[in-house]
């Protein structure tokens, strides 16, 4: 049987216009809502632009909502997380058509898991303060999961501290494609990917060639031979003068060495530069070295962002 659709009107996701505009909701939302979280617009970028999908699966799994023709919020599947995410305008957040956004989102994430071959769905970035989201979800059978992410922010309004690097190495923004491979290799290792790195630098390179990317903001910290040790990827947001690091990493090869401080330091100098007055990260709660590295550098947490799940 399928639901209802919603008194707002659902449309596909059809192209960078459209991704403008899903921008705009999470910009508008983080200016005005005190307990909604929006995630951060370099979120939704890398989400969408550092990815193996083209514009048809987007087309498929993501839905616009509109009212009088105005874009006021959007929903996003993702099957192979078993995930969705929902975001309205903060004046629809407790309204019945919130509710009726949700309950067409999960019915579609249902079938799409289902689909996939897994027992369940589940929704992340729920803020801990969000009692209205919290309240709608655990009203449909979601339940909290024992992990969560912390959210930390660090002032830019003082002057920022200097950091020294080991010697011979250097932070600096990445030089363009030709180094790509490089770039590639170094969150290859630092992640611990199990993917072939044939098939993985060249989602790296169609991610430079996004819309999105700006190698400035893209740093990386270089080892006196010439290959690269550490990076991360600064996101401003100009409407709410927060910027995000996502993502952030070091080589095995090259930890403790304070090449994560260092290169966390230089972008905080370049969020800055950008009229930046905060900068936010946001770190799984069992990961005691990013949550150390982060604190190091003066980051503080500020709230827990939860992911609720239901089984199927």
């Amino acid at each position: 049987m399928t639901t209802k659709a919603p008194t707002l009107n659902p449309r596909p996701y059809n192209g960078l216009p459209d991704f403008m505009r899903m921008a705009s909701v999470l910009a508008v939302g983080r200016k005005t809502a005190p307990h909604p979280y929006y995630v951060h617009i370099g979120d939704l970028s890398w989400w969408m632009f550092y990815s193996d999908h083209d514009e048809n699966h987007w087309h498929a799994h993501i839905c616009l909502w509109e009212q009088d023709g105005q874009v006021v919020g959007w929903s996003l599947l993702d099957p192979d997380w078993s995930s969705f995410d929902v975001y309205l305008l903060p004046e629809l957040c407790g309204s019945s058509q919130e509710a009726e956004v949700f309950d067409w989102t999960i019915q579609q994430a249902a079938e799409a898991a289902n689909q996939q071959g897994h027992n369940y769905i589940r929704t992340m970035w729920v803020s801990e303060g969000d009692r209205d989201r919290i309240d709608l979800l655990t009203a449909r059978g979601f339940e909290s999961d024992q992990d969560f992410l912390w959210y930390q922010e660090h002032s830019l309004s003082n002057l920022l501290p200097t950091r020294s690097l080991p010697d011979h190495f250097q932070v600096r923004a990445l030089r363009g494609e030709s180094e790509v491979q490089l770039r590639a290799a170094v969150s290859h290792a630092a992640f611990g990917s199990t993917r072939p790195f044939e098939s993985y630098w060249p989602r790296y390179q169609r991610f430079m060639r996004s819309p999105v990317y700006n190698t400035s903001f893209d740093l990386v910290a270089e080892a006196p031979q010439g290959d690269l040790a550490a990076f991360c990827i600064i996101w401003p947001d100009p409407v709410n003068r927060v910027g995000l690091f996502e993502p952030v990493g070091t080589h095995p090869q090259y930890q403790r060495l304070g090449l994560g401080r260092g290169i966390l330091m230089e972008g905080l100098r370049r969020l800055q530069a950008c009229g930046m007055e905060r900068a936010m990260v946001c770190t799984e709660s069992n990961n005691r070295a990013a949550l150390s590295l982060y604190q190091a550098v003066g980051f503080a947490p500020k709230f827990k962002l939860q992911t609720y799940r239901k089984t199927l």
